[in-house]
């Protein structure tokens, strides 16, 4: 018995052929249909353009979630401070405005947030109580007595 030669060369140009061909005719008669599913390869630069473009803004949110950890993580550190009584409320306020102040939209989320309150200065002394309250959820017997020193100083602070 004779083997029949194997012509692979011929049969994946045949193959490849095939689906040009077939691309091809998708593109002709539905090309609305060819797009909605990817079929579209003639728009690839654009694809790969808009890719690019996506990247690139991946890595500016990156950047801009590592300034947004870091000063999460330096009013976290001002917040331990005025718990442990280190640090005064006026001085606090003073750090933390100072930290956040480039935040993109911080004074406006306060200013929406504490609308009762007359001034940026006491919106940041609201805020870091409010942190002060949340770092102390699970202690409430230490959270009213730190609150309580906190109110006392908030109150001097909008004389």
């Amino acid at each position: 018995m004779h083997a029949v030669p194997r012509r692979t060369g011929t049969a994946s140009l045949a193959t490849l052929a095939a689906f040009a061909g077939a691309f091809a005719l998708v593109q002709l008669f539905a090309p609305t249909w060819a797009h909605d599913v990817g079929l579209d390869v003639w728009t690839i630069d654009d694809d790969v353009q808009i890719c690019r473009l996506q990247s690139q803004r991946g890595n500016d949110l990156g950047e801009v979630l590592q300034d947004l950890n870091r000063q999460i993580n330096a009013c976290d550190a001002v917040v331990d401070a005025l718990i442990a009584d280190r640090m005064s409320l006026s001085t606090a306020v003073v750090q933390i405005e100072a930290i956040t102040r480039d935040r993109p939209g911080f004074e406006d989320v306060l200013g929406f947030v504490h609308h009762d309150v007359e001034s940026h200065r006491l919106r940041v002394a609201r805020y870091t109580i409010g942190k002060v309250q949340s770092a102390l959820e699970q202690d409430p017997s230490r959270r009213e007595a730190v609150l309580a020193r906190l109110e006392a100083e908030y109150r001097k602070l909008g004389r």
